[in-house]
This record gives structure tokens, C-alpha cells and sequence, in this order.
């Protein structure tokens, strides 16, 4: 039988809508997405009028293989805590895509004696992904920089999904490593400016995947990532409450509702988001910057990840464990994707 399906595990969520719709017209037979509750995909197919396949499937749960005889490649918009689903589809030569930003599970895979059978392909969206294109391309001009600092802001009137809130409000109460480090790191405690034009506005470390992945990229590299909102209350609210040692407060269901209640009541901010990467030489003098703007994160990582998608499906050589710039360049994503500025 041909592989040449596309499976879009989580293909209905927040992201994975803007994903299967960009797809659907280059791929009107090859979609099929997948989930645990077969009602709401098949609403979500009826609403948009897409010619999608729809399959049952629990990641967490023994695979069944009939369920994948046709398929080429897996689209995963979900999290997952093993992975055994990534080693079964490199074993069966099906290529796969990842589009989360957990550091936990980027770790899991690092750690795996993955084959060349299939590509596994992770930082696709816009932190981790377009922040690992901008200094790929930074890179490409000043190859002798000894710091990076990669700056991301979001607007708190964009339509952030619910997973992806509760993600990053769980991240806040959380430590992380960093190669090179040697003490743990606290999210929102160091602060770094993110400057557009004559503002500059605090961002704070932040446990993304792309500093981890960029880390073991250039070693010996200093490559960290910070966080901010385009409310200066609320980014220092966060930085507050880690420096008043209150964000394990957010433990309590209470308070997360209510935190994540202010970060999606939409009445302050906007839907633009800023990702900004600077360069430092070892005097840590300042060598290069680039910024890219645009609105409404969430689509923005479902083109990103559509446009991926379309690479890894027509390559027919298989990669290994490969992140997004295997595939293509900052200036391919960005000629392809109009709603990028860079400024």
C-alpha cells in the first residue's frame, strides 16, 4: 500500500485547526486528523467543510497499527510525557512533526538512539522555531558571537488556546537547567529588554525549548530566552511575584483561575506578538539584532508549521532527529509567510 497520508494528531485544537485548514487545499485527500473524541472532530469537519478523514486514536494507548499502514507523516499538536509513539513512527519509517514547545519532552528525545529510518523534527512554531531560524541567520553574518539573548513578547488580547495557558502559567512556578549553567534557573527573575524603537519593554527568563535546543546547537554558546507581556503590570506582576517567592501560590486552583482569568480577560494589550534575537560578542558588546512582528501567535505557529509540513512531506530523504532549520532557512519562512514583519 502507498504511505501518503498526513496525520494531524490534535489536528481540531487551537493550533491544529489553522494547520489542517492551511493544509486541506494542497492536500484535499491525503488529511486525516486524530483524537480521543471522534464528536468533536466530526463537528469540527462538518463546521469547516473540509475533506478530512477522521480516526480515534489515544496516544497514551498500545498502538494499532492498521491505523497507520497508509500514512507518511504524523503531525503531533499535543503534549506527551513518553516517547514511545515518536520511537514506534521512526521504527516504521513514518515521518514525524512536533509542534509543542515542552523542554521536558525535547530532552526525552535528545536522549533517544533514533534511527534514520524517518525524520523526527522538533522546534516548529514560533518559540521554539522562527526564534531558531532568526539566529541561524544571525549566525550565517557574525559565526564568532559568544551570547544570544532571545526575546519574546505576546499580546495578552490574542486568542491563546487553553493548553497553551495553562502550560505557560505551570512554567512559571518552575526551575530548569541549562547547559552550561550551574545553578538552576527561575522563570521571570533575570530581566532583559526588548527594544523596538525608542521602548523597550522587561522580559524574563523563560523555560522554552529553543535555548536548550540552540544550547546544544553551539556549545559553549550563552543562549537564553525571556518572556514578557505587552502589559508592563502583568510582566512585572509575574516578576514580583518570583522575587516575593509567591508564584507557588499559583499551585492553589484559586488562584491559577484566577491568574489565568486576568491573562484572558482580553482588556488590556493586543493580539501582536515580537520575537527578537541579539547577538554579543565575548565583550558582550552587541553585534547583530533581528525582529519579527505579527498578530495573532497562535496562527502564526500553525503557518509556521504548515509551511514545515509541506517541506518534510516532499523530501524523500529520510533525516533523523533534526530541528526546523534542517528544512529550510529564516528567509524561506518569512518570503512564505506574509504575515511575518521583519523590522
Amino acid at each position: 500500500m502507498t504511505k501518503n497520508k498526513i496525520m494531524l494528531i490534535g489536528g481540531h485544537g487551537h493550533v491544529g485547526r489553522i494547520i489542517t485548514k492551511n493544509l486541506a487545499p494542497h492536500f484535499p485527500e491525503q488529511l486525516i486528523i486524530a483524537g480521543r473524541n471522534r464528536r468533536t472532530m466530526e463537528q469540527f469537519v462538518a463546521d469547516s467543510q473540509l475533506p478530512l478523514q477522521v480516526a480515534e486514536f489515544d496516544i497514551t494507548q498500545p498502538i494499532d497499527d492498521t491505523l497507520f499502514t497508509d500514512v507518511k507523516l504524523v503531525v503531533v499538536c499535543i503534549d506527551q510525557v513518553t516517547t514511545d509513539f515518536v520511537s514506534y513512527c521512526n521504527n516504521a519509517g513514518i515521518d514525524y512533526i512536533d509542534v509543542t514547545a515542552n523542554t521536558a519532552f525535547y530532552k526525552q528525545l535528545a536522549a533517544l538512539p533514533l534511527t534514520e529510518k524517518s525524520a523526527v523534527v522538533y522546534s516548529v512554531g514560533l518559540a521554539p522555531g522562527l526564534t531558531n531560524l532568526m539566529l541561524a541567520k544571525l549566525y550565517e553574518n557574525a559565526p564568532s558571537f559568544q551570547r544570544a539573548d532571545i526575546k519574546v513578547q505576546l499580546g495578552l488580547a490574542d486568542a491563546h488556546g487553553d493548553a497553551a495557558i495553562d502550560w505557560t502559567l505551570n512554567q512559571l512556578n518552575e526551575t530548569y537547567t541549562l547547559r552550561g549553567e550551574k545553578n538552576p534557573l527561575k522563570t521571570f527573575s533575570k530581566r532583559r529588554l526588548l527594544e523596538l524603537g525608542k521602548t523597550k519593554q522587561p522580559v524574563y527568563l523563560f523555560n522554552f525549548s529553543d535555548q536548550h535546543t540552540l544550547r546544544d546547537q553551539f556549545p559553549n554558546r550563552r543562549i537564553t530566552t525571556y518572556l514578557g507581556f505587552d502589559s508592563r503590570v502583568v510582566t512585572g506582576l509575574m516578576h514580583q511575584m518570583q522575587k516575593w517567592r509567591l508564584l507557588p501560590l499559583l499551585n492553589r486552583p484559586f488562584i491559577f483561575k484566577s491568574v489565568k482569568k486576568m491573562m484572558t480577560a482580553k482588556v488590556i494589550g493586543s493580539d501582536a506578538f515580537y520575537a527578537q534575537v541579539a547577538t554579543y560578542d565575548k565583550n558582550d558588546q552587541l553585534l547583530q539584532q533581528l525582529t519579527v512582528t505579527g498578530h495573532d501567535e497562535a496562527r502564526a505557529t500553525g503557518l509556521i508549521a504548515a509551511f514545515l509540513i509541506k517541506k518534510v512531506y516532499a523530501t524523500k530523504d529520510p533525516a533523523g532527529f533534526v530541528q526546523i532549520d534542517h528544512y529550510c532557512s529564516f528567509d524561506d519562512v518569512v518570503e512564505a509567510i506574509p504575515e511575518l514583519t521583519v523590522l
